[in-house]
């Protein structure tokens, strides 16, 4: 096993810059396939093409890349082959890329965007919720394997784990363990995790599967047959705080999902009940990059507009981590910009305007150090 520790004070060998003010599509207010609302994934493909999948439409657009013509639009809100109920995510896949919609129940298309066949949703085990990760290859995934929360009296809490699992149509395989996140049983109601408090983030990264809990900065990867592959971690991080403006803007995006006459008397209870963290998180998001390295990116609390995706307001930083664990470099993104994919020395991401108007921007990465 490869094992990488850093402190506090450490800083990556280089840093990666943009190169410019890179490739855009969408944001020009004109309507049809570059209108975007809740962008929930966007990649290249093949190099040519990049696909964006639209969260508000549940439709998977396609476009030529770099002149980014429309090519063709697939999915769309349906129960039908190839239709998507509430697109969740996309994940590419070696042949293609897998859409799944809230529910659970995925979709695979080949390369060239054409229905390949439904992957069911995971059965839950004795109750416990089953969440796919990502592919490995087509009928090869990892799954996260969630407790279920005990029993708990008043002022309790606990904390629950999850297993990573290897799943394929006829079996399940155990890999991996780790801390999944806290649940506090309050006065009244059912035990809960604090807001913006620790949850686990894993992610498929080429051929391994890499999983940390935020409460502290520590990632562990692992091969398919459980082979403890590196362990990352930095040590003496302090954790930015949860502050008032925080909680607001959570009860804002809590009113907003939930409009109309039983709406006040929800946010009311919500303000009496809910627990909150002291802290965030110190990292949020894990993105496989296509050359195998983790890309690892802050915790974004929710914003006052209720989305699939939490949005960054200001720079964020990303931390790139080779396949054993090294840490390669760091990039700064800017304000209202939200990575979503890595290809090559290629970054794709979506950007809202100061009027929350979408667009997805690629940019070409550059060493600066």
């Amino acid at each position: 096993m490869h094992s990488n520790t850093y402190q506090a004070s450490d800083r990556p060998p280089q840093r990666w810059a943009l190169a410019g003010p890179g490739i855009a599509v969408g944001g020009d207010g004109e309507g049809g396939p570059t209108d975007f609302n809740d962008i929930v994934a966007a990649f290249l493909v093949a190099g040519d093409r990049l696909l964006v999948a639209d969260g508000k439409t549940s439709q998977l657009r396609q476009f030529s890349f770099p002149d980014m013509r429309h090519l063709r639009t697939i999915g769309g809100a349906g129960r039908g082959p190839g239709e998507i109920s509430d697109l969740w995510t996309v994940w590419r896949s070696p042949t293609g890329f897998v859409a799944e919609d809230a529910a659970g129940t995925a979709s695979l298309f080949n390369a060239r965007g054409d229905f390949v066949r439904v992957l069911p949703r995971e059965v839950p085990v004795a109750g416990r919720r089953v969440e796919r990760v990502g592919p490995i290859n087509d009928t090869l995934f990892v799954a996260k394997l969630q407790d279920t929360i005990p029993a708990m009296n008043a002022g309790d809490s606990r904390m629950l784990e999850m297993q990573l699992l290897v799943v394929t149509a006829r079996s399940r395989r155990v890999i991996a363990r780790s801390d999944e996140r806290e649940v506090i049983r309050g006065a009244t109601g059912r035990p809960r995790t604090p807001v913006f408090g620790a949850t686990s983030v894993a992610a498929v990264v080429g051929n391994r599967v890499c999983v940390g809990y935020p409460a502290r900065y520590r990632i562990d990867c692992y091969a398919p047959d459980g082979r403890h592959i590196s362990r990352t971690e930095r040590r003496g991080l302090r954790a930015a705080p949860v502050r008032p403006a925080h909680k607001e803007d959570f009860f804002a995006s809590e009113a907003a999902a939930n409009p109309g006459p039983n709406g006040a008397a929800y946010i009311a209870r919500l303000r009496r009940t809910v627990p909150f963290a002291e802290v965030m998180s110190h990292f949020g998001e894990f993105i496989a990059a296509s050359n195998g390295d983790l890309w690892v990116g802050p915790y974004i609390p929710v914003g006052p507009i209720p989305m699939k995706r939490p949005f960054p307001r200001d720079e964020s930083t990303w931390s790139v981590y080779a396949p054993d664990g090294r840490w390669k470099a760091d990039v700064v993104f800017p304000a209202r910009f939200h990575l979503l994919s890595v290809d090559g020395m290629r970054a794709v991401g979506v950007r809202r305007d100061q009027d929350d108007v979408e667009s997805i921007v690629v940019y070409t990465l550059r060493v600066q150090q």
